[in-house]
């Protein structure tokens, strides 16, 4: 299959935003992303949206409350 990215690039300038400015391909690309697990911030903090994440630490839950960011838990064995 041969891409025209002429072609790509004009579809994609057509699109529409559907929630604030983001267009449909960027909000799948971001949920995707999401979906990679991070090490926190500092130890301490979502890699994402920064806020606290020490409870969730200490919970069986591995996603952000506030951005959905998959959080990695596992301790480095350094």
């Amino acid at each position: 299959m041969i891409i025209n990215y002429d072609d790509v690039l004009c579809e994609w300038e057509k699109q529409k935003p559907i929630r604030a400015g983001k267009t449909f391909w960027c909000a799948i690309a971001e949920a995707i992303e999401k979906q990679i697990a991070r090490k926190p911030y500092r130890e301490v903090n979502c890699p994402r949206c920064r806020i606290n994440i020490v409870d969730l630490l200490n919970s069986p839950y591995c996603y952000c409350n506030k951005c959905g960011q998959k959080i990695d838990k596992q301790k480095d064995n350094h």
